[in-house]
């Protein structure tokens, strides 16, 4: 692949696809942020990451699965969510706990019930780290490396407002428009775009246009 994959936001999302792209496939990534500094609204999280059937709540005696993860996810969201991707966040959230422990030594070993979970099931570390600044503060380090030593393969376009998404007459994405910090408009070409920007992405102009 000789066009980069640009994607907008920095926060678990976007620093776990720039991650297992750059060091499972060895893919070139742009990581695009308009805030000034890596994180986005993950790097808030206070309480943890829930997982069902985790490896630390079959050592801890607790009996949770997937489908009462989803169970108490439905109920939760009182018939305004979306039940197939609740179904895969709660059949899949043990991988990401068991990915963040594998590869980057990450302990999640302290589990609390939180509300709307019938048992306990949102793992943080023990330690003084508040769970989102670790584990953003964990997988920024290895990207942070790379854009200094390999810009070929990593880099990282802070204060960085993305503006456009630059499509063709198939409907084909050919690249994005950004705004630097000082209103300069630059473009990326590039037909792969990953769009992580979550509550910070907010923005009722772009929903309108690509989400009708």
């Amino acid at each position: 692949m000789s066009q980069p994959v640009v994607i907008i936001g920095t926060g678990l999302a976007g620093l776990s696809t720039a991650n297992q792209l750059v060091k499972t496939h060895s893919v070139p990534v742009i990581l695009i942020d308009k805030a000034a500094s890596i994180g986005g609204n993950s790097i808030k999280a206070s309480s943890g990451i829930n997982g069902a059937h985790t490896t630390i709540q079959e050592e801890q005696h607790i009996t949770d699965s997937p489908e009462l993860f989803l169970k108490d996810t439905v109920k939760s969201a009182k018939g305004k969510g979306s039940e197939p991707l609740m179904d895969k966040l709660s059949k899949d959230s043990h991988l990401a706990i068991e990915w963040l422990q594998n590869e980057f030594d990450l302990k999640l070993d302290l589990l609390a019930q939180l509300g709307g979970h019938s048992v306990p099931r949102t793992h943080r570390s023990s330690g003084k780290l508040p769970p989102g600044f670790e584990i953003v503060s964990t997988l920024s380090k290895y990207l942070k490396g790379l854009a200094e030593t390999k810009p070929d393969l990593v880099k990282i376009q802070l204060d960085s407002k993305v503006t456009e998404v630059i499509v063709d007459a198939e409907r084909q994405v050919t690249g994005v428009q950004y705004q630097d910090k000082e209103g300069e408009t630059h473009t990326i070409y590039t037909s792969h775009v990953v769009f992580c920007s979550g509550g910070f992405g907010f923005s009722k102009d772009m929903l309108k246009r690509y989400a009708p």
